[in-house]
């Protein structure tokens, strides 16, 4: 994470998150030390090129106001909702999953393949070719490229 955002105090954050059950003073220096040396040999090798830098660059060319921090804010509500909805799901999933699926794992395991190898299937960017579809995900949008926006709407849900 440090060195994919060039943030190394990002990385050892995250990994903290991560692995909060357990994390010693010593583990949090040498993660420390880990992020900051991928982030300098990302810097030093420069892999984008000059312009950028990292991989999930970002160029600031306006200035934020304060009325926008409104829908942030909802957005951040609405989001620790759906997380929440997200975990009694999860629960209820894995409750079901106990109890239905311990006599059949075979079985289960071939349902859950074919059901998210159709799904994959409609995207029309799942089909193509691994190269086509990373330098797709990392390249930045343009003003016509809104007509595909409900193609990842509805596989981000």
């Amino acid at each position: 994470m440090g060195a994919c955002f060039g943030a190394p105090i990002g990385g050892v954050l995250f990994s903290l998150e991560v692995a909060s059950y357990y994390f010693p003073a010593k583990t949090l220096f040498r993660s420390f030390f880990c992020a900051l040396a991928a982030a300098y040999v990302a810097r030093a090798l420069n892999p984008f090129g000059e312009e950028h830098l990292i991989l999930l660059s970002v160029d600031h060319d306006t200035t934020w106001h304060f009325v926008e921090l409104v829908p942030f804010a909802a957005l951040g509500v609405c989001g620790g909702i759906f997380g929440a909805l997200v975990v009694c799901c999860n629960k209820a999933v894995q409750k079901f999953r106990r109890k239905r699926c311990a006599e059949r794992p075979i079985t289960y395991l071939l349902v859950l393949t074919a059901v998210f190898s159709f799904t994959a299937y409609l995207h029309p960017d799942l089909r193509a070719e691994e190269k086509l579809f990373i330098r797709k995900l990392v390249s930045s949008c343009t003003a016509g490229d809104q007509e595909d926006l409900w193609w990842a709407l509805s596989t981000s849900i």
